[in-house]
Order: C-alpha cells, then sequence, then structure tokens
C-alpha cells in the first residue's frame, strides 16, 4: 500500500504543476494567436517587427491579469463554470489592460472596433474551449490528481469528514488512515465499517514520511486545544502539513475567513467575500458606468423631472430612508411617482432617522403600505415610469456618492427588514456588501412587491448567493440582463 500511496501523491503534484502550466500556455496561446490575427486584419498584412511592440507586452501584461484573477490555480475541485469564468475574468481585465496601453499611446483612435470586439469574441471562444478541454482531460484522469489526507479527530467525525470529502470529488482529497486520539471507546460495529486503517497518534509522523501524505487533517472543535497540542506537537520533528477541520455544523456561518491583526490570527465566522482589491475594482466599475449613464440620460432625466413637476404638486425628487451597508442608513433617491397625500407610502417610508444603534428598532419606524395594482395614489406619469423603472435612474447619484452600487441587493424598506427579521433571520447578511440598482435577485424574476416570508425568503437567497459569487463578470451579466429585459415590470 505504502508504494501506491506514494506514486499517486507524487503523481499528483506533478499532475497538477503540469495541468496549470498546460492551461496558462494554451490561454497565451489562443489570446495571442487571436490578437495576432486581428492585427493582422486590421493592417492587411502581417505585422512587422516595429509595429508589433503591442505583441511583445501583451504577453505579460496577460500572464499578469491571469494570475491576478486566479484563472491558472486549477483544480479538479473546480467546476467547469470556475474553470471557464476564471479564464473569461481574466481576459477581461486583460483587455482593460490593452486597452488603455493603445489609448495611452494614442493608437486607440486608429484601432477599428470592429478588430478589437472580433477579436474579444474569438479569444472568449478559445479560452471557452481550452479550459473545457484542460476540465476534461483532468476528469478522465482524476485518479492520478488525488491529494492522499489522514484524518485525526473522533471517529465518528472523522467518518462524516471522509463521507465529504468523498462526495466532493478527488481533487478535495483522498482518506488514506485515521487516527484516534487517546481514551475513545469505540464500537465493534463503527471499527468494522471503516474503509481505512486505524493508526495510533504515536505513529502518525512516520506513517505520513513513509506514504508521502499530502496533509493531516484535524478534525476537532475549535476549544479542543488538547487534541490540536498532541497532534502539532508529534508532528513538530516531521515536514507535514497540518490543517484543522473544526466542527461548525451548528454555528450559522457565513463566508468564513482567515484573517491576521497584527500577530494574532483571527477567524471571521461572518463576513463579506469580497477582498480589498474586489472592492476596489467594484468601485471603478461603479463610477465609471455610473458617470457615463449619467452623461447619456442627462437630457431624458430634465425631461422627466420637468413632466413630474407638472403632473402633481410635490417635489420633483422622492428620498427613502433604507438601511445601507452594514445596516448604516442612506438616503436613496427616486423620481416622485406618487401623489404627496398623507396615506402616500412615499410619506410613510419612515421619517424618523435612526440613531446609532437602534437600526433595527421599531419604534423608530413609522407604518408602510406597499404600492398595489391600480393604486390610486399613483400618478400618471408616474405609473409609465414605474412600468419601465425610469423613477430609478436618480440612484446613480447614489452610486457615485459611494452608497449605492449599480449592481447588488435591492434596499428593501427599513419597516421590511424588522418584519421579517424573525422568519428570515439571515436576512441583515445581504448589507454585507452595498445595495444596488438592480442585483441577481431582479434579473431572476425576484423583485417589486413582497407577498410574504417565502417571496422574501427567496429573494435573500439570490443575494446571499451574488455576494458568494461575486465577480465582475457576474456584474457584466447581470447588467447586460437588466439593458436587454430588466427594465421593464408589471409590479405596482
Amino acid at each position: 500500500m505504502s508504494r501506491r500511496v506514494a506514486a499517486i501523491s507524487q503523481r499528483a503534484r506533478d499532475q497538477l504543476v503540469q495541468l496549470r502550466l498546460w492551461v496558462a500556455g494554451a490561454d497565451i496561446l489562443v489570446v495571442q494567436g487571436a490578437l495576432l490575427f486581428w492585427t493582422a486584419w486590421n493592417l492587411g498584412r502581417a505585422p512587422l517587427p516595429f509595429e508589433s511592440w503591442v505583441l511583445l507586452v501583451a504577453v505579460p501584461f496577460q500572464i499578469l491579469m491571469f494570475a491576478w484573477r486566479g484563472a491558472f490555480a486549477c483544480t479538479l475541485a473546480w467546476t467547469p463554470r470556475t474553470w471557464i469564468r476564471t479564464g473569461l475574468d481574466g481576459l477581461l481585465w486583460f483587455a482593460l489592460v490593452l486597452m488603455a496601453l493603445l489609448y495611452a499611446t494614442g493608437q486607440g483612435a486608429n484601432t477599428p472596433r470592429l478588430a478589437v470586439l472580433g477579436w474579444l469574441i474569438s479569444a472568449g471562444f478559445g479560452v471557452v474551449a481550452v479550459r473545457l478541454a484542460g476540465w476534461r482531460w483532468l476528469r478522465a484522469r482524476r485518479g492520478g490528481m488525488e491529494r492522499t489526507v489522514v484524518l485525526v479527530g473522533d471517529l465518528h467525525r472523522c467518518v462524516m469528514v471522509e463521507a465529504q470529502l468523498v462526495s466532493a470529488g478527488a481533487g478535495s482529497g483522498r482518506p488514506v488512515a485515521m487516527v484516534l486520539p487517546e481514551g475513545q471507546n469505540l464500537s465493534t460495529e463503527l471499527v468494522q465499517s471503516l474503509t481505512v486503517p486505524l493508526i495510533h497518534l504515536r505513529d502518525l509522523g512516520s506513517f505520513a514520511i513513509r506514504e508521502q501524505v499530502d496533509r493531516i487533517l484535524v478534525c476537532a472543535a475549535i476549544g479542543d486545544d488538547v487534541l490540536l497540542e498532541n497532534v502539532l506537537t508529534e508532528l513538530l520533528p516531521y515536514p507535514v502539513e497540518v490543517s484543522l477541520v473544526p466542527d461548525l455544523t451548528r454555528l450559522p456561518l457565513f463566508c468564513m475567513r482567515i484573517e491576521q491583526e497584527g500577530r494574532t490570527p483571527i477567524i471571521n465566522l461572518s463576513a463579506s467575500p469580497m477582498q480589498t482589491q474586489d472592492l476596489v475594482v467594484k468601485r471603478i466599475e461603479d463610477l465609471v458606468l455610473s458617470i457615463l449613464i449619467l452623461v447619456v440620460m442627462a437630457l431624458p432625466m430634465l425631461v422627466i423631472a420637468l413632466l413630474v413637476k407638472c403632473s402633481s404638486p410635490g417635489p420633483v425628487l422622492f428620498v427613502q430612508k433604507r438601511h445601507g451597508l452594514m445596516g448604516k442608513t442612506i438616503r436613496v433617491f427616486k423620481f416622485r411617482t406618487m401623489t404627496t397625500k398623507p396615506e402616500s407610502p412615499e410619506e410613510n417610508s419612515g421619517t424618523t432617522e435612526p440613531t446609532t444603534g437602534d437600526f433595527l428598532n421599531p419604534k423608530t419606524e413609522m407604518h408602510f403600505r406597499q404600492a398595489v395594482r391600480k393604486d390610486t395614489r399613483v400618478t400618471p406619469i408616474g405609473a409609465v415610469l414605474r412600468r419601465f423603472s425610469l423613477d430609478e435612474l436618480p440612484q446613480f447619484f447614489n452610486v457615485v456618492a459611494g452608497d449605492m452600487s449599480i449592481v447588488g441587493p435591492r434596499p428593501h424598506a427599513r419597516i421590511h427588514n424588522l418584519e421579517y427579521l424573525a422568519e428570515v433571520p439571515y436576512l441583515m447578511r445581504r448589507h454585507y456588501v452595498k445595495p444596488g440598482i438592480t442585483g441577481l435577485a431582479q434579473i431572476q424574476g425576484s423583485r417589486g412587491r413582497t407577498e410574504g416570508a417565502e417571496s422574501m425568503r427567496r429573494r435573500v437567497a439570490l443575494d446571499l448567493e451574488y455576494i458568494r459569487r461575486w465577480s465582475l463578470w457576474l456584474d457584466v451579466r447581470i447588467i447586460a440582463s437588466t439593458m436587454l429585459w430588466g427594465f421593464y415590470t408589471d409590479e405596482p
């Protein structure tokens, strides 16, 4: 058994390195090949050496962008969607950098848009084809790509982790042994059901070296210091990787992350999955697109403002108080679509600004009544604005100000958050990111009036899925879907 495990372990490491090199090389070939073809198409001939400076600097920039977006860190544990998404994400960033270089050197105006679009489409199809081929090749040879692991801890917990590893696929690791802490009583039936051998803790280090085990997984509770100390002490003389698999099944975790403050390690049990560089990217995306949209829509927004002002008495803009990032109260702008009578939900959506610490206090909220079909409070021009979502246009000013994003969970009325917290306790996790003008829930049909707890659960589930899966490419998809069919709504 030892020779077989050692061979598999070494072969797994070698083949994983070869796989990543193969994917990186194939990505570079298809992207740069497409760039060379469309450059030649633009010139009508093969580029001369002094004309090929873009091609010379393009390769290192592509490698940097693809590596930065994690496109080369392929494993068997990734789904085909992840293989493709990371590749296209790297390609999109490389295209942005390349266009910036062209315009910085004065070549952007001389580059035909058709050539750029043709290159981007052909390179995109090439990256998708390469990565699908790589994933299929890896799946066909997954037996040689397994990482071997030893499980240490309570037997029941180890069996559970073993089942999870097996169900997750070969890329997650293959258990080859289990180590039990001292003094644990074992039932004969449980021991006989094991598919891997049991070894003693004092033999763990020598076994790991002899069998070339890739990782030791300690299956213990966070507070089980004795077991952790015994395992780490036993393995001190051996260069073996040790990882903790804490039992957190009963905790309502969200995007757990390991951090460090100075020299103090911190386990963040409930946090936004977006890293600092992700926040920077998203902020740049928001500013560029919002300013562009406001410039393009300046005249239509002026016309809408005049129509609102002439259609009924009252202000042009209606200011709503909503929960923003981390529950902070923000002021969201909309074109007014209702009359200013006292029963208007726009007036009664909460006129008392919560003070620090009471943003979930019902006493700070006033009565809120959602709009219904054929609502008499909606003005004629307001009905048109609502039907085509034009009343949301002023929220791009919120995006520029930094209170909102273009894509993110839609901000609910604060009283709705209060009403549904008992039945949807994880609702406020939506506010780990800035609220958005559009979002995954909206393009999936979960928009407008909330009819009950089940409707709210579905919306929140889609919002949390967006937060977990966030990428620039996902934002592009949501924006494109909104532009194609997301503006029109038959909701009141």
